[in-house]
């Protein structure tokens, strides 16, 4: 359907009267959304029981045919089932409505000649009512040229399978910044939480996961939690502290397996007063389709700097990385220019992406980080 189309279809199947003007397109209607090629598909007949280890097969199909030169990776979010729910009622009546926000997993698969593989294990404590769960599908081609979508929405969730012996909880290594970092470590205002965590039967999104800072202020952070790829016992959580005053903090993770096995993670670490390095960052053209360049602005000429560029996806993976030393430097100077490949030299699919720039001063030996988004249209 064109937008026009569902402009057409929406107010011919909302509210009668005047408040169908409520709904006006600005815009083409003889525009089509940007729908995938192909179609993913997961079939399954067991039900997704607590406790259990699930593997789900699935398949890229057109026209009810496996597309077997589709190679490339799927993302797989499995939830339980519905939420109930009701609106505000601000400007009429409550309204109940359902929503799927119980998520029971969420990881990356390869995609091999058109068909692909889903294992994980089924939450302890999901609701024992059996009911209809969703599963989401989106599949990106290797050469970005290809996508495909669906899933499942008819897969059955509930009961319960028989519990192992599972008392261990999970492990995890926790670093701001990179792997380098040391417990107590001077870092900048805004330092980014790595945290590496393994378990035997995978991660429990049906419980917080949580970052706490000097036992004041807590955040959930499963959103930018991702499984390794076709291993869901082992994923990496990267999450940014944004602007953090100086001073001397105390961070927690909290977190748990599929058996309700919790471990909670710590490290100390001092951000320092900043001194400002970087006037602005300017990405052009942003957005991009073959290539965008970064440009510095510091906020004094003449310094030798170090500038470490890193690029990540909205997932939070690195991307890309590039360093460079410039002596003398100018005041405004190009940075770097990224033409939209990872570090293997392969293209990256369209979406939004986030730049890291770190810029120390070997002149003053202070450093400073700014970061901000870089869109690549479909």
């Amino acid at each position: 359907p064109r937008l026009g189309d569902l402009m057409r279809i929406t107010k011919n199947n909302s509210f009668s009267g005047v408040f169908n003007r409520n709904f006006t397109l600005l815009g083409d209607p003889s525009l089509r959304l940007n729908y995938p090629d192909y179609e993913a598909i997961i079939s399954t007949k067991d039900t997704l029981k607590a406790n259990r280890l699930v593997k789900l097969s699935g398949e890229i199909r057109q026209a009810e045919k496996i597309v077997t030169d589709f190679n490339g990776t799927a993302t797989v979010t499995v939830y339980d089932k519905e939420n109930q729910l009701v609106t505000l009622g601000s400007e009429g009546s409550k309204m109940n409505y359902g929503q799927f926000q119980s998520k029971l997993f969420e990881g990356q698969v390869s995609v091999k000649q058109g068909k692909f593989l889903v294992e994980f294990v089924v939450p302890k404590n999901i609701e024992p009512k059996l009911g209809k769960g969703l599963i989401q599908v989106y599949a990106v081609r290797t050469d970005s040229l290809a996508d495909a979508a669906g899933g499942n929405n008819q897969v059955l969730v509930g009961g319960s399978d028989i519990s192992a012996n599972d008392i261990k909880p999970p492990a995890l290594q926790l670093y701001l910044n990179d792997e380098a970092f040391v417990d107590g470590d001077q870092v900048e205002d805004s330092p980014v939480l790595i945290a590496k965590l393994s378990d035997e039967n995978g991660f429990n999104f049906l419980q917080n996961m949580t970052v706490t800072l000097n036992d004041t202020f807590s955040v959930v952070v499963n959103d930018y939690f991702l499984a390794d790829k076709d291993d869901f016992r082992k994923g990496t959580l990267r999450f940014l502290l944004q602007k953090l005053p100086a001073g001397d903090y105390n961070l927690k993770l909290k977190v748990a397996d599929t058996y309700n096995n919790s471990v909670e993670g710590t490290l100390r670490f001092r951000v320092g007063s900043q001194t400002a390095l970087i006037k602005r960052v300017i990405a052009y053209p942003n957005p991009f389709v073959e290539q965008t360049t970064l440009q510095l602005e510091l906020v004094n000429e003449g310094e030798d700097v170090e500038v470490e560029t890193k690029i990540f996806d909205w997932n939070g993976r690195l991307i890309r990385s590039e360093s460079q030393t410039i002596y003398n430097s100018d005041k405004t100077f190009e940075v770097f220019t990224w033409d939209a490949a990872n570090q293997s030299r392969q293209e990256v699919p369209a979406g939004v992406y986030v730049y890291r720039l770190r810029v120390h001063s070997l002149t003053r030996q202070r450093a400073q980080v700014v970061g901000g988004k870089l869109i690549k249209p479909k």
